[in-house]
């Protein structure tokens, strides 16, 4: 193997290993209770108190970023977060319509739980 094709094999496998860490979110209280569930509307109980976990971490992450940054960019970020909350709206819920029944929540909330920790995670960055 050459020196660049290793050197590429190498930054493959480190991209590959931050992926797997990336998909490793969720607290484990929600695995123990994914695991556990029984039924579709235990699955769903575990998915929305994830969601609230998720979403106080995120509650967290905004406010110290907003006391860590300068005055002139608070306003920024606050219209900035307040469009990603219409984004995320409008996303998730595509995932579920009223006319099928509960078909889609489990998506629904599943699309809110990874956005909620990746913009949580964008704002950890900030401060």
């Amino acid at each position: 193997m050459k020196v660049s094709t290793k050197i590429i094999f190498i930054i493959v496998l480190l991209v590959q290993m931050q992926i797997l860490k990336a998909e490793s979110y969720t607290t484990s209280e929600y695995d123990s209770c994914i695991n556990n569930a029984r039924g579709s509307s235990t699955f769903r109980e575990c998915m929305s108190e994830e969601l609230r976990q998720q979403d106080a971490i995120l509650n967290k992450n905004y406010k110290m970023t907003m006391k860590s940054i300068q005055d002139f960019r608070r306003n920024k970020l606050r219209e900035t977060q307040r469009a990603w909350i219409k984004y995320i709206n409008l996303k998730c819920s595509s995932y579920y319509h009223k006319q099928s029944g509960s078909g889609g929540l489990e998506d629904d909330l599943q699309c809110r739980i990874e956005e909620t920790v990746r913009r949580a995670g964008e704002l950890k960055n900030f401060y």
